[in-house]
């Protein structure tokens, strides 16, 4: 191993210096320790692919097992360290205070395939640079390059070829848009405007984080549009409607009920649909408390590949390879990360290279018996393929002494009977892991189910629609009064109802008003009500839930607005979007009045 090219610890005093470094670090780059482990001398981790597709972006530390490993996990957090041969991807300012959570660990067991821990490793290290800036601050470095996409390697990376010079790269998902599908985003063939980091070989596309305003641009308040759930708690979650923006949501923007759990309702990976508002502050937020069966929903922006997100389009986990079992690991682990399910990824192991050894405790110990050292066979002075057959039979001679030597090291008389049995054992984990896996994704497919159904009864009447309700008062008035009141109830949450009233002395019902609403099935009258609501309680004026402006007399932008003969003003506000003759609200504002509700009208329709 070349150890000038990382960083290498084996006393207290170098892990004390490495955790001082992380914390005053500053230069945004994450840090990627690698552990050792017990009676190990090197990484069970591929060293080179780390050093080469992590140089400039991640600092790369091996930290042996021992004193290095057993200081570093008294000065780490609780369940944050790294040893017995895993390693983790650490942030730049670790430890001050403000330096963010460590990765996931990742653990290959000995004597497999590193490749895959290593790639997960390297993706760790590369998430975290994006996410921290480093591409974006080291992009200045990197030629103006254009490619285009020539294939996509699994959901993650892609093949680019520059225009021009031919040269082949990769475009990684961690320096885009870490979590999406790169198919999501980019077609194949595709040309793609960015820089190209000559020595990695890595393009890095242009792609810019979009602010509130220009979001709003593309949505306007009070519309509706796809957004993945990227990660649920018990009262709030994180989502995108831009999939490198990430948007927090509350509870009480989900379901009015104080009972609802926000991760019994929505599961990370499901696209849901959401309204995207303006808060009281300001802010641009989102609700999913208000939103109708036919509702019209604007696409979700394209990055080439058309809408990256479409209703049905889940990011499923990716399942277990069939025969990937989960065992115990080194018992150099400790126990307290043995009881963190999902935070060691181990691999296959092969049954002959260890046996359980009988002893107290909830995890055996494992005992590595290594192959005795076999003599090298030395070839008989034969010519020809005659000296090829001896020199294979000396070979196969050998081996079977070695096999015999470790057999008896496993149990003597006993060891093939031992064997079979492990098999056995191994057979029926196998099995039953498969059976486990099987039930397990039936029962996310049935909960996704039960979420969505869930969702939709939410926001369903318990008994009819609101126009089957209009024959239970004695007039059409009564009734949109109630429907405004029970909207104002569902809608809003009881900390808001002390903010916003919508009491009768605050709104009139004009003389046209209720004719105009023949014809409105039940969703565009849920509509109207819930724009009534925040028109008439004044919550549209504190957070600009919608587009409204001034009547004019004409089309054009001079001509002046209509006003009533005593002075109100007529305004108009959106109750469609998107669909033919999407249909508006017409009323009268003067300040110290009652809001006055006039018609509503379609598109066209200039009339007062």
């Amino acid at each position: 191993m070349l150890e000038r090219a990382w960083r290498v610890l084996r006393s207290a005093d170098a892990a004390r210096e490495l955790k001082a470094e992380m914390a005053a670090d500053a230069t945004l780059r994450p840090w990627t320790v690698v552990s050792t482990a017990a009676g190990e001398s090197e990484p069970r981790f591929d060293m080179a692919s780390l050093h080469d597709q992590l140089e400039g972006v991640s600092h790369l530390v091996v930290i042996h097992n021992g004193a290095a490993s057993l200081e570093w996990g008294v000065l780490t957090a609780e369940r944050e360290s790294v040893f017995g041969g895993a390693a983790r991807v650490y942030p730049a300012g670790y430890g001050s205070g403000d330096g963010g959570v460590p990765a996931p660990i990742r653990l290959p067991h000995p004597g497999q395939n590193p490749a895959r821990m290593t790639e997960r490793l390297i993706s760790d290290a590369l998430t975290m640079a994006q996410e921290s800036g480093v591409f974006a601050h080291g992009a200045q470095h990197h030629g103006e390059a254009t490619a285009v996409i020539t294939g996509f390697v699994g959901d993650e990376r892609a093949l680019v070829k520059l225009s021009g010079s031919g040269e082949m790269g990769t475009l990684a998902s961690e320096t885009t848009f870490p979590g999406v599908p790169l198919g999501w985003l980019f077609s194949e063939g595709q040309e793609i405007q960015g820089r190209f980091d000559t020595a990695a070989k890595r393009f890095l596309v242009e792609v810019p984080s979009e602010t509130d305003e220009q979001l709003v641009e593309h949505f306007p308040y009070s519309s509706v549009t796809w957004a993945l759930v990227m990660s649920v708690g018990r009262q709030s979650g994180v989502l995108r409607i831009h999939p490198g923006r990430n948007i927090e949501f509350v509870r009480d923007e989900l379901s009015a009920n104080p009972k609802d759990r926000v991760d019994l309702l929505l599961a990370p990976g499901e696209v849901v649909p959401v309204r995207v508002y303006r808060s009281a502050q300001g802010v641009m937020r989102v609700r999913m408390d208000d939103i109708d069966d036919d509702e019209v929903v604007f696409d979700a922006l394209s990055f080439g590949a058309g809408p990256w997100l479409v209703e049905g389009r889940d990011l499923v986990e990716a399942q277990p390879e069939e025969d990937e079992l989960l065992v115990p690991v080194d018992s150099s682990l400790l126990l307290a990360d043995l009881a963190q399910p999902g935070n060691l990824e181990p691999e296959r192991i092969t049954p002959t290279r260890a046996r359980p050894v009988p002893g107290p405790g909830l995890v055996p110990a494992i005992a590595q018996i290594p192959a005795p050292a076999a003599e090298t066979p030395v070839a008989p002075p034969a010519k020809g393929v005659l000296a090829g057959v001896q020199l294979e039979l000396a070979t196969a001679r050998a081996q079977m002494e070695a096999l015999g030597a470790r057999l008896q090291a496993l149990g003597g008389d006993k060891a093939e009977e031992l064997y079979r049995q492990i098999r056995e054992e191994r057979n029926h984990a196998i099995i039953e892991g498969n059976r486990f896996r099987e039930d397990l994704r039936q029962a996310k497919a049935d909960l996704a189910e039960w979420r969505k159904k869930g969702r939709e009864n939410k926001t369903a009447s318990a008994s009819s629609g609101p126009t089957a309700r209009q024959d239970r008062f004695s007039s059409l008035e009564q009734w949109l009064r109630e429907e405004v009141r029970r909207a104002w109830i569902s809608v809003y949450t009881p900390h808001e109802r002390t903010q916003w009233g919508v009491d009768d002395t605050r709104w009139v019902i004009g003389p046209s008003f209720m004719a105009s609403l023949a014809g409105l099935n039940d969703s565009q009258v849920r509509r109207l009500t819930k724009l009534v609501l925040h028109i008439v309680s004044g919550r549209s004026d504190d957070e600009q839930l919608f587009e409204v402006h001034p009547l004019r007399e004409g089309e054009g932008i001079g001509e002046a607005n209509v006003i009533r003969g005593d002075g109100a003003l007529c305004l108009r506000a959106y109750l469609e979007e998107g669909v033919p003759q999407s249909r508006r609200l017409h009323y009268w504002h003067r300040s110290g009045s009652p809001i006055e509700l006039s018609r509503v009208v379609q598109h066209d329709d200039m009339r007062p």
